[in-house]
């Protein structure tokens, strides 16, 4: 159906209002500019609102995105709420009467089906309102849809997941409970879910619901399930491609951004356990160091909200451009509110000054957000611990590496080791060697590993042969096993030598001394070790074959007879026992694909 030219005309047209387009709508509305907001459901906020996730995890502070929930909190005081959090309905409510109390337009249920163009330049959107197709022309769109729709239909690149897979995080269904006289809401992961095909995203609907702790057999007057939200938990969906983009390889490399819009703030917060299948930067940083629950500021600088060679569009939200490694730690609330108010101060800006996107005036800008404390540089914060909420010290002189090496918290100085570099290898070397303390010797081989340094392979397969599954304390949760580190290392370094170990572990099922083992979030249940173990070793024995070709049909034949005749290995999601989730068939297809 060709959709009808109705003369609507826009200076800024907000997709998606949710937790960052519902703030990019009132920004750009403050400015005095002409805007609307298009949404497909029937309220604004997304997860903050419709979600259900009425609180904050981690992120930054500053940006009006306070202003708002102050106001909610207002409304709430004078509604008698003895809600502590920000109450969901009074801030959808909130959000409209603020937004067009400035002026913007609003049109609810309704769908973009198309974007207008000229050339790269996107000029206006299609879309679908009461069973009528309507175009709405506009000078900027911004698109806050979660899953870089907008872009996908203006042709701007994109990339979904995890390199090896597209995988994403595990998604949660929010359920709302009445108990104990109050109501609440409950979020765990309940599994994996492609929200762009209706099927699947349908099934995983129903599923999820069905979990124990909200399908009971019997419910009583004290305890109810009420209603699931109206929106899933998607933690990760596409990205765009951007002018700039924010990984964490990078960062790790210089974590210095020149034209900051604002500082994300939060750990890398992966609910995925097939931690096995992502890169290395990731893998040295949780596997080796134990960093899960260490935080970190990063900026986000204005490239990576405008697609690449593509004017009269941005992007705000959780499809910004980070890599898969960062979209785990730049997609919390306070921080997509903020991508929200950035985005619309880029559009009104390149407006008023007649320019692109690109070529905004960053002292202009960087004044504005400022203003509203959305960029502050004492959100700048570098690392800290998450339980203390101190700063994070790395270390700079052997004496102190070594030290903390021989505890049972060795993050701290593994990863200074490996930011120290050649000149420490020597005293690591000599740490192999001491017998008295076998927490030294390990961990020391760990820091030697993560340098790509050789010399740790004998410690390594010896760690790796009894499959010591000693767990160390270096994050307050999410720490892996000390055979999954020497695993993981062995395939960093490719250690040939370490072939027939790696396959016996494959194929003895990754059996392991489980009588003596202390069971966690990450270890719920005996199948969860065992799954470290084996697809850890998978991986390892798919590097050794890469570089050495000649052995690659028989460690390729190996595991495959050691993953057939209904071989099985369902592990528990991240905080969720109840629900459990086949990896047999992950195994198996990444060993069609990779060996």
């Amino acid at each position: 159906m060709i959709a009808k030219d109705n003369g609507l005309s826009y200076d800024i047209v907000v997709a998606g209002l949710g937790t960052a387009g519902s703030v990019a709508l009132i920004t750009a509305a403050k400015q005095g500019l002409k805007v609307l907001g298009i949404e497909a459901l029937n309220a604004m906020g997304g997860t903050g609102t419709l979600g259900g996730i009425a609180n904050y995890y981690f992120g930054s502070r500053g940006g009006i995105y306070e202003e708002i929930n102050a106001e909610t909190r207002a409304l709430q005081d004078a509604f008698h709420s003895n809600n502590t959090l920000i109450n969901c309905d009074a801030k959808a409510y909130v959000l409209e009467s603020c937004a067009r109390r400035l002026g913007a337009d609003i049109m609810l249920d309704t769908r973009v089906t198309g974007v207008i163009k000229d050339g790269n330049r996107v000029t206006g959107l299609k879309c679908l309102r009461n069973g009528e197709y309507i175009e709405i022309k506009s000078r900027f769109v911004i698109d806050c849809t979660g899953d870089a729709e907008v872009c996908v239909m203006a042709g701007c690149r994109t990339r979904t997941g995890r390199a090896l897979d597209g995988q994403t995080q595990p998604f949660s269904n929010v359920a709302f409970v009445y108990s104990n006289n109050n109501v609440y809401t409950m979020s765990p992961d309940v599994g994996y879910v492609r929200q762009t095909d209706c099927g699947d995203l349908s099934r995983k609907i129903m599923e999820s619901l069905a979990f124990a702790e909200v399908l009971r057999k019997n419910y009583g007057q004290k305890h109810k399930f009420i209603t699931n939200a109206a929106i899933m938990g998607i933690r990760e969906g596409a990205v765009i491609i951007g002018e700039e983009n924010i990984t964490l390889e990078g960062f790790f490399r210089n974590p210095k951004v020149e034209k900051p819009l604002f500082y994300a703030f939060s750990n890398v917060d992966s609910h995925s356990k097939d931690t096995a299948f992502e890169d290395e930067a990731l893998l040295d940083w949780y596997i080796v160091a134990g960093m899960w629950s260490v935080c970190f500021s990063v900026g986000v600088p204005l490239g990576a909200l405008i697609p690449k060679e593509y004017d009269g569009i941005l992007a705000a939200g959780r499809c910004i451009a980070v890599d898969h490694n960062m979209a785990a730690l730049i997609r919390m609330k306070r921080d997509m509110e903020k991508s929200g108010e950035a985005a619309a101060q880029i559009a009104c800006l390149a407006i008023k000054d007649g320019v692109r996107a690109v070529d905004v005036d960053y002292g202009k800008l960087s004044r504005t957000l400022k203003e509203t404390k959305c960029l502050n540089e004492e959100n700048n914060v570098g690392y800290i611990r998450w339980t203390s909420g101190k700063k994070v010290r790395w270390l700079d002189n052997t004496a102190d590496i070594i030290e903390g090496l021989s505890g049972d918290e060795p993050g701290i100085a593994i990863w200074s080791a490996k930011l120290m570099g050649e000149c420490i290898k020597p005293a690591l070397i000599k740490c192999l060697e001491d017998k008295t303390n076998g927490l030294l010797r390990k961990n020391a081989a760990f820091a030697l590993g993560i340098m790509g340094d050789e010399s740790c392979i004998p410690v390594l397969m010896e760690i790796a042969e009894k499959r010591d599954v000693y767990v160390p304390k270096s994050g307050v949760k999410y720490n892996y096993a000390h055979a999954v580190t020497a695993i993981y290392l062995l395939g960093k370094l490719a250690a040939r030598e370490s072939a027939g170990i790696l396959l016996d572990i494959v194929r003895t099922k990754g059996v392991f001394d489980a009588d003596s083992f202390k069971y966690d979030e990450l270890h719920m249940k005996e199948a969860d070790v065992s799954f470290q173990l084996i697809s850890n070793s998978i991986v390892a024995l798919a590097r050794i074959a890469k570089r050495c070709p000649e052995l690659r049909e028989s460690i390729k034949r190996e595991i495959e007879n050691s993953l057939n005749n209904g071989f099985k290995i369902s592990i528990s999601l991240k905080a969720n026992r109840h629900i459990e989730y086949d990896m047999a068939g992950l195994l198996k297809t990444y060993t069609e694909k990779t060996l």
